[in-house]
């Protein structure tokens, strides 16, 4: 029978009760569990348990101000205890953390040393302890893959930024001679982006941001700025745009380039006067009963440009700001996501790369998109092989710990927390073990992983599986979501179960096999599914591959 301990510190075995404590009784402790609702869960298990100093919980989802509460709560020692995901432990400096428990497997070696580093800051003994489910491997294997993007999203995303940039070109009336132009800054809308290539929003950053690096120029042909807020509408409140334009410069940009979202009172609205490349039922229609002068709405991106070669944004945003001051506009901001973009600006080299001409056949992006798949298969395979390496890590520590257990057995005076051996230096067969592991995986090439000599040591992977049930499942699973909505996803977009974007298809089906939502398919219309995650112990790249085989055979 496991000892269990009350919250006097009282140890019951059997019938007998002796004196005892815990060896994280003492200094503050972080939790750290995987999902946001088990922050939740377990701090309420531990507060119900009679634990004394106070428990808080932290994650991503909670409200700011709760957040900020719960981490004052804990820095200032109002709480103990602090029980969190990932999102706590930037900028946590608490000298006296005496321990690290994680309830979960981390995504990876690296993950896991950040996060015990938070413990012992003040000098003095402390403890990392690890409670790891042996079938976390799996899932967290299964979901390290959630990036992976086939060649025909990386290709589709490419031709769309190609097409994105002609519009970009095409709005600043430059004609035949945009050969000519130094640089443009493009605007990518995140969202439609995102739905059309069925691409992540954060996937999308790191293929532009790869993209960037692609060249070893001191000046890349094009350069990423980040995300910012680059929709905009104005009301005006004084005035209509025409007799603006006779004192603002940037008024008439606006009233080229803009949709009149509102016109002014007795004109009609003329929808076919922009160029602005997103969809009008996306803009953010700002109504006014009292101004009557008009409201527009346009890109702060196309803006910039079309005010010449070395206007900003920022020049943009302080000139709309001044007339917001001045009350000849009201101005808003949308801040939703189909309001962001991800900025980029391209030079001379970059326009012609991305502009190229009509009768281009487009063969330099061909290949860039192939070298685009080839990194981000590399990044997948080493976010896998981070999974399959702490995962080996935890299970050879863990054999220390019982074999020093089994050893000790025989004596009756060892108790739980008193089985590791110490060298000369004060650290535990343990810490020795774990020091001498981290060492030899950060001399693994990162192409490979630790486990590749010791295949015995990785997760439990299925291996016995019938080609012709999953056909049947990936048929099933194919016909089913193309029954949902494409979210935003236009008729040019990637389009499940087309034969020239096999690849896509079947990338698709293998992250429902393994329980992994996507843009196209969310976690709220997939998770109660049959076949969703069914096939998830099966290694993501053999699914991979029998899926890809199964459907080339089928069509």
């Amino acid at each position: 029978m496991k000892p269990s301990k009350d919250k006097s510190g009282t140890q019951h075995k059997g019938g007998d009760i002796e004196l005892a404590e815990g060896s994280l009784a003492r200094g503050s402790v972080i939790v750290y569990v995987w999902r946001q609702r088990d922050a939740e869960v377990v701090a309420e298990s531990i507060q119900a348990s009679g634990v004394t100093g106070g428990v808080v919980y932290y994650h991503g989802g909670m409200d700011s101000s709760k957040r900020a509460n719960a981490y004052s709560k804990f820095m200032r020692g109002k709480a103990r205890i602090c029980v969190a995901t990932v999102a706590f432990g930037l900028g946590v400096n608490k000298p006296d953390i005496a321990g690290i428990i994680h309830m979960y497997l981390p995504a990876s070696p690296e993950n896991h040393l950040q996060e015990i580093g938070r413990a012992g800051r003040d000098g003095r003994p402390a403890q990392a302890i690890a409670l790891v489910v042996e079938e976390e491997a799996l899932v967290r294997h299964s979901q390290s893959h959630s990036d992976l993007v086939s060649r025909s999203q990386i290709r589709s995303l490419i031709f769309a930024f190609r097409q994105l940039v002609r519009q970009t070109i095409a709005s600043i009336d430059c004609g035949e001679d945009w050969a000519q132009v130094a640089a443009i800054g493009v605007a990518v809308p995140l969202q439609m982006f995102s739905a059309a290539c069925d691409c992540k929003t954060e996937t999308l950053e790191t293929i532009f941001s790869l993209l960037e690096l692609k060249e070893e120029s001191p000046t890349p042909s094009i350069q990423v700025e980040g995300v910012t807020l680059d929709k905009v509408t104005i009301s005006l409140k004084r005035r209509k745009i025409e007799a603006l334009m006779e004192h603002e410069t940037v008024a008439s940009v606006i009233q080229k380039i803009a949709i009149c979202v509102d016109a002014p009172a007795g004109e009609k609205k003329d929808d076919q006067q922009s160029n602005f490349s997103y969809e009008r039922e996306n803009s953010r229609r700002q109504q006014f009963a009292a101004y009557s002068f008009g409201s527009y709405c346009f890109s702060v991106t196309d803006c910039a440009n079309n005010l010449g070669p070395a206007a900003q944004p920022r020049h943009v945003f302080a000139a709309l700001r001044r007339l917001q001051s001045n009350g000849d506009i009201e101005l808003t901001f949308d801040k939703t996501a189909a309001g962001s973009s991800l900025r980029l600006v391209l030079n001379r080299s970059g326009i012609q790369l991305f502009h190229g001409s009509e009768d281009d056949d487009g063969q330099q992006l061909e290949d860039l998109a192939s070298l685009l798949t080839e990194d981000m298969n590399s990044i997948a395979t080493a976010s896998a092989n981070k999974v399959l390496d702490i995962n080996y890590i935890m299970r050879k520590v863990s054999d220390v710990n019982r074999g020093n257990k089994i050893a000790s057995s025989g004596d009756e005076s060892c108790g739980d927390d008193d089985v590791d051996n110490f060298d000369e230096a004060g650290k535990s067969a343990s810490l020795v073990r774990f020091q001498e592991l981290t060492g030899k995986y950060f001399e693994t090439p990162q192409h490979q992983s630790m486990t590749e000599e010791e295949p015995e040591n990785r997760p439990a992977f299925v291996t016995i599986f019938s080609e012709k049930e999953i056909l049947i499942d990936a048929m099933s699973v194919i016909s089913d979501l193309l029954q949902y909505p494409n979210n935003g996803a236009g008729e040019d977009s990637l389009q499940l179960g087309n034969p020239a974007t096999l690849d896509y298809t079947a990338l698709a089906v293998t992250k429902f096999f393994h329980g992994i939502a996507t843009v196209r398919s969310p976690m709220a219309l997939c998770r109660f599914h049959r076949l969703f995650g069914k096939w998830q112990a099966i290694h993501f790249g053999t699914l991979l591959e029998t899926v890809q085989k199964v459907l080339s055979h089928a069509k």
